[in-house]
């Protein structure tokens, strides 16, 4: 436990060491949570991906990475929809369509909302080729990283698209400001939106956040690991309630 809350926040905002990894890595080779951004100025189409949603709406690709993608919309989105994106080439044709979990949207202008989302599967290069963005100069800011800290938490989740199912338990092994690893005894797809409560290891109530499923590894008794990332940042707070 840490001795006081400057000592906290001092740790939680140390860029992380190249020998570091991130939430729900297990080495070098999963390195993904830390993707450069590449600047880009595309029309494309995005729709809610939940069943009976409203239909699709007209955005632009601000930037794009492996990992997410930055839209300007004239509409907003809450943080934790679902949305399919139709990731379109230079000549305006669509090139693929990916699933991506809105993070953060804020107000620009009239009519114009930002619209911060990650991609539930990562981008190739050949995907960022299709588009322009690969040998893009990389924006420095986006080298930045949390670091990661171990727990042993527990945590009871709930599809949010299905919720008339029971609740089911799990294990969170370490967190971060910007997500965590989740391991459950059953099978989670990626893109998956999750609502998990984390019960801290000194009681009181538990820490309820809508946490998108990006990266899942099966394990040799059958549970996956799950990479989270969280639809918004912890602050000091909600990390002391938890380590």
């Amino acid at each position: 436990m840490f001795r006081n809350a400057a000592s906290l926040w001092r740790r939680l905002t140390h860029r992380r060491r190249t020998s570091e990894q991130p939430v729900g890595a297990e080495g070098p080779a999963d390195e993904r949570r830390v993707w450069l951004r590449h600047p880009v100025d595309l029309r494309t189409q995005v729709a809610p991906a939940a069943d009976g949603a409203d239909g699709g709406f007209a955005a632009r690709v601000g930037d794009v990475s492996r990992g997410g993608i930055r839209l300007v919309a004239e509409r907003p989105v809450d943080p934790g929809a679902l949305l399919t994106v139709g990731l379109p080439d230079e000549g305006g044709r669509e090139a693929l369509t990916v699933l991506a979990c809105v993070v953060r949207c804020h107000e620009m202008g009239p009519r114009q909302w930002a619209l911060g989302c990650s991609f539930s599967q990562e981008l190739s290069d050949d995907d960022l080729k299709a588009f322009g963005a690969a040998g893009a100069p990389a924006d420095p800011a986006d080298n930045r990283a949390w670091e990661r800290y171990p727990c042993d938490v527990r945590a009871s989740c709930q599809t949010v698209s299905a919720p008339e199912e029971t609740a089911w338990e799990a294990r969170v092994l370490n967190v971060s400001p910007a997500g965590m690893a989740l391991l459950v005894p059953r099978e989670v797809d990626n893109g998956v939106l999750l609502s998990v409560a984390l019960h801290g290891p000194n009681g009181g109530e538990p820490l309820t956040i809508l946490a998108c499923v990006v990266h899942v590894r099966e394990q040799t008794d059958g549970a996956r690991l799950l990479g989270c990332n969280f639809i918004r940042e912890l602050n000091e707070a909600d990390l002391k309630r938890l380590l």
